[in-house]
């Protein structure tokens, strides 16, 4: 985080984007990335960063995991220690992968697992009501 902002500021600003399905991605030093949240498809935990694959390339940003998994909204939800991934990108899952529309294949954590599956089932079922409407 940089010095010269003040927290508040800091705050509304990632608000600000949040609210406009973007989010603002730090990948060095002084060098930050806007990205649509929709084209995120998995985020991986790293030591003290993450890596933040999107749709059509792979960015590693100086955020810690916890945080990403904060800033990100309703469509993302952990299913491994190391991984968080996109509802929408999912093609089909197991008890133990998930394929993505991107043909990876992720680990299911069995931790996850119960409230991994909860969550995609309302998901899809919300996605479903809005198609209807």
């Amino acid at each position: 985080m940089s010095p010269g902002i003040p927290d508040r500021r800091r705050t509304n600003l990632t608000n600000y984007f949040r609210d406009m399905s973007t989010i603002l991605l730090k990948t060095g030093r002084g060098t930050f990335n806007i990205v649509n949240t929709a084209d995120i498809v998995f985020v991986e935990r790293l030591k003290a960063r993450s890596r933040v694959f999107l749709v059509d390339k792979d960015l590693r940003v100086n955020i810690p995991f916890i945080e990403l998994c904060v800033q990100l909204d309703d469509r993302f939800e952990q299913c491994h220690r190391k991984f968080l991934v996109n509802l929408d990108c999912i093609k089909k899952f197991t008890n133990r992968n998930i394929l993505l529309n991107t043909d990876v294949s992720i680990p299911m954590g069995m931790q996850f697992k119960n409230q991994f599956t909860e969550k995609l089932m309302c998901h899809i079922s919300n996605q479903t009501v809005r198609k209807s409407i």
